[in-house]
């Protein structure tokens, strides 16, 4: 396996988790506040490098985003919610959205490439740990997987808790390279609003597109 998908993915996988928990609970955690707050619907982070933004009714928690200037975690959730604004969109498919940014890499650009071989890291004991919320490969049961225009889709139930989030334990998970980074997009259903497995894809594959899109 090549050194750039094991620490890639590794260190993609553990700022994306290591954010995400605390990032999940910052964006609900304030869904009490009544004051109108901004929602952009995009933003850039790792130097001007990578630009992020969600599909229809998805917008930026920028309270919720955090940018190192060579890796970023950005959650994503309806305008509507995040502003505190009703007259705002709201997503035709509820749910949370986050993107994490990796720190570049010089050693292969090309990601498309080295597909099957991060499905075979992804599948290993190693993988799954670094995709689970704690960090427990036992908590992570890879559902399905596809290849989908040079990204690797990802249909996984995590076992494990967020502490203090209502979120369900299953996700959708797109790995892919944006301007010499890994990005990790994923799908996250709200566990009172479950998504069906073609719900979460099609998600999914609205936010790799959009994220292709901004960033052409």
């Amino acid at each position: 396996m090549s050194t750039w998908i094991s620490k890639g993915l590794f260190a993609g996988a553990l700022l994306a988790l290591a954010a995400c928990a605390d990032g999940i609970e910052m964006g609900l955690g304030a869904a009490g506040q009544e004051m109108v707050r901004d929602a952009p619907d995009r933003v850039v982070v790792t130097g001007d490098r990578v630009i992020v933004a969600g599909p229809p009714g998805y917008c930026i928690d920028g309270s919720a985003t955090r940018d190192t200037g060579n890796a970023a975690f950005v959650l994503l959730g309806s305008c509507a919610s995040i502003s505190r604004d009703p007259a705002q969109p709201r997503p035709a498919v509820p749910g949370l959205l986050t993107v994490s940014v990796a720190p570049s890499s010089v050693e292969s650009p090309d990601f498309s490439g080295q597909v099957d071989l991060l499905e075979a890291y992804v599948r290993s004991d190693e993988g799954r740990a670094a995709l689970s919320r704690r960090g427990a490969a036992a908590d992570l049961e890879i559902l399905e997987t596809l290849t989908v225009d040079g990204a690797l889709y990802i249909h996984a139930r995590d076992r494990s808790r967020v502490r203090g989030a209502r979120i369900g334990n299953e996700y959708w998970r797109a790995l892919m390279g944006v301007e010499g980074h890994l990005v990790t997009a994923s799908v996250v259903s709200f566990a009172d609003q479950p998504m069906t497995r073609e719900a979460g894809l099609e998600l999914l594959d609205s936010l790799a597109q959009r994220l292709r899109g901004v960033n052409t």
